[in-house]
């Protein structure tokens, strides 16, 4: 079996950067799980016009279609043909900032702008063709259309922090991490309500909205995972794996079968709310980065990957590509 594994390389100095300056290399590994070797490793680094100067180099939400794979960086979406992951194409716009996924099917690709709270829709040339706001209030109110915002370091703190895409019953869902919900762009009836699951006192980000047979799966930063039925839009379970080792933040999720596997990332602090209290509250140090084989049926970690080389990588997205 085999994982495309999309994440970000810390700089060396990421305890001294900024909010928008601590990543520095943007890395695709296809990982064969069984013998836990990488297989093939690809690197990025985006030219100077569409990024500003120092600001993060990463990887993170990636999307597999067919022979295509798309991934973008902050501020571009990358096209890459599977059969050799040659690049196929970049795509930029001013207004990309802290983009955190991607999704493509026969009517266009979709943007999850996360830097500016909005999900946009463009034609395979490149073209903008439709945006949808995600935010309470509008983003164009908030935020200036002549703005370059690939050269901005970032707009946080965010009021939604949108970050997955997924596609459902012929509608294009988006996760609202700050919300714990999840909502279809085209139909606002349709609402995965995941905040009753959660403390009130436990602030924690939902990430991801992988579709599987009857259930969608969702993470949570704090180790957990949601599976919804993907019918009644609701809840079924939350199972909790975080006590069993020194598990950091949880995002990133691929489902085969009954196992799990799990992106963690090696905890790192932030002065805003989004990034949540749990981990500031007397948590041990975090285990490296590394990827988790989870049992759904015993909800117990049955096997563990550490991303060798990249003990503090960021981890965005784990997909099964055979």
């Amino acid at each position: 079996m085999k994982f495309l594994v999309s994440f970000g390389v810390p700089d060396k100095n990421f305890k001294d950067k900024e909010e928008g300056f601590r990543y520095s290399g943007a890395v695709i590994q296809i990982l064969d799980w069984d013998s836990k070797k990488v297989l093939r490793q690809i690197e990025y680094a985006s030219p100077k016009d569409n990024l500003g100067e120092g600001m993060s180099m990463m990887f993170k939400g990636a999307h597999v279609s067919g022979d295509q794979m798309h991934v973008v960086t902050n501020t571009e979406v990358l096209n890459y043909g599977l059969n050799e992951f040659q690049l196929v194409d970049v795509m930029t716009h001013p207004s990309f900032n802290d983009l955190h996924a991607v999704l493509s099917d026969s009517g266009g690709i979709y943007v999850c702008n996360t830097g500016l709270e909005i999900v946009q829709k463009f034609t395979s040339s490149g073209k903008l063709c439709e945006e949808w706001n995600i935010a309470d209030s509008p983003t164009w109110r908030r935020f200036d259309r002549n703005t370059d915002y690939r050269k901005v370091a970032s707009t946080k703190p965010h009021d939604v922090h949108i970050n997955h895409l997924f596609e459902m019953d012929g509608e294009i869902w988006v996760t609202l991490g700050s919300r714990r919900m999840a909502r279809s762009l085209t139909n606002a009836e349709r609402v995965v309500d995941m905040d009753a699951h959660f403390g009130s006192d436990e602030k924690v980000l939902c990430h991801d909205g992988v579709v599987r047979d009857g259930y969608i799966y969702f993470t949570s930063v704090n180790g957990t995972v949601l599976v919804v039925d993907r019918n009644s839009l609701k809840v079924e379970d939350r199972i909790d794996f975080s006590s069993e080792k020194r598990v950091g933040w949880t995002r990133g999720v691929e489902v085969v079968g009954q196992k799990a596997y799990i992106g963690v990332t090696k905890i790192r602090h932030s002065k805003y709310r989004e990034y949540t209290r749990w981990m500031l509250t007397g948590r041990p140090v975090s285990m490296p980065s590394s990827i988790l084989e989870v049992d759904l049926g015993s909800r117990s970690i049955t096997d563990v990957y550490e991303m060798k080389g990249f003990r503090g990588c960021a981890i965005y997205s784990i997909v099964c590509i055979g």
